[in-house]
């Protein structure tokens, strides 16, 4: 949570980095330069906090590996074709403790997918594991509301599958199959779910 979370947003809605994180990384041989002024500059007025939510996964120390002294222990979880662990309850925790930590922040899920790299069959692309993805992460939305989180939109990633930055075109992330070489588009299984799951607004924001 320090890492990932803390360490960027402290410094806005705190006015200082967490301090524990500053004395780990003095530790490691970084230490931290603030010049007269740059608080009071980052710590400004913000709209809303926008939350990128894919994977999560469970840690523990492990001295000497790496900068935080840990390592990811396999907890028997699905894997996306990514590679990426399917953690919900960590998407609960992250919301869960950002309006613990900052109040009543209004929050925008600004991303929100699954990478499934299912392929047009006979005009279909079958990809219910994308489907089990968002229905499982759209219920942590609807608990995290339900606890009190001042959740004000959901963005599903992403529309169409698309050039990922560290992966190219070899992932694929869309709710529409794209065919590279035709450009062909096939709406998939997953873009009727969700169409469907609007309509019938499951959660209201």
């Amino acid at each position: 949570m320090g890492w990932f979370i803390e360490w960027f947003l402290d410094p806005v809605f705190k006015g200082s980095y967490p301090s524990f994180m500053v004395n780990w990384f003095s530790q490691k041989g970084a230490e931290l330069t603030i010049e007269e002024g740059d608080m009071e500059l980052i710590q400004q007025p913000v709209d809303f906090i926008g939350i990128n939510y894919y994977e999560g996964s469970v840690a523990r120390y492990q001295k000497g590996n790496g900068l935080l002294d840990s390592e990811d222990i396999n907890m028997g979880y699905h894997h996306t074709d990514i590679g990426w662990p399917v953690y919900p309850d960590g998407f609960y925790n992250v919301l869960c403790h950002i309006t613990q930590r900052y109040g009543d922040v209004p929050i925008y899920i600004t991303e929100n997918g699954a990478c499934y790299n299912n392929e047009v069959q006979n005009g279909r692309v079958m990809d219910t594991e994308r489907i089990d993805y968002l229905k499982r992460h759209m219920t942590v939305v609807q608990r995290s509301l339900e606890s009190g989180v001042n959740i004000k939109g959901y963005i599903v990633w992403s529309l169409l599958d698309n050039f990922e930055w560290a992966e190219g075109y070899t992932m694929r992330f869309g709710l529409v199959h794209v065919n590279y070489r035709t450009l062909e588009r096939t709406k998939k299984e997953s873009y009727y779910w969700y169409q469907k799951t609007v309509q019938n607004r499951w959660f209201e924001l």
